[in-house]
């Protein structure tokens, strides 16, 4: 339904599927997902309307930080906000993704990340590690919503 595919890398982008039951209410957002920065912020989005409400999903990948890059973190905070900025006040709303920036540590990137969050009253529905390995435990994978009920009936 939607996607970004790199061009110049390869792997990474960012890719939502939806299920055939709800394809016919289902359209890609592409003044999200053409907010998109080949190895800075990789998004893709859909709006679904169900019974008279619309939901907006949109997944978004950043890559591990790359110092080449000037202002990456900040280059992708900003997108990210801009990208929120355009989904409608009444919408619910479903975010998805990677975004390497460690939740589990309260450092600037993660502070300015719950700032954003906060302004737009979007909470962190996943709470635990995300990435467990032999040297590191981190939360950089992210399920974030406003939405309060249950969408699964």
């Amino acid at each position: 339904m939607s996607n970004f595919s790199r061009a110049k890398i390869k792997r990474g982008g960012s890719c939502i599927f939806v299920n055939n039951n709800y394809a016919k209410f289902s359209q890609e957002v592409t003044n999200i997902s053409s907010l998109s920065i080949e190895n800075l912020i990789e998004i893709s989005a859909v709006s679904i309307k169900i019974k008279n409400e619309t939901y907006y999903v949109v997944c978004f990948y950043r890559p591990p930080n790359d110092n080449r890059i000037k202002d990456s973190l900040k280059i992708f905070l900003k997108t990210f906000e801009n990208a929120l900025l355009k989904i409608p006040n009444n919408a619910h709303i479903l975010l998805t993704g990677d975004l390497n920036i460690d939740n589990l540590s309260k450092s600037d990137a993660q502070r300015s990340l719950i700032n954003i969050l906060d302004s737009f009253n979007l909470k962190i529905v996943n709470e635990s590690a995300s990435r467990i390995s032999n040297t590191s435990t981190t939360q950089i994978d992210y399920l974030i919503t406003k939405i309060i009920h249950s969408i699964i009936n």
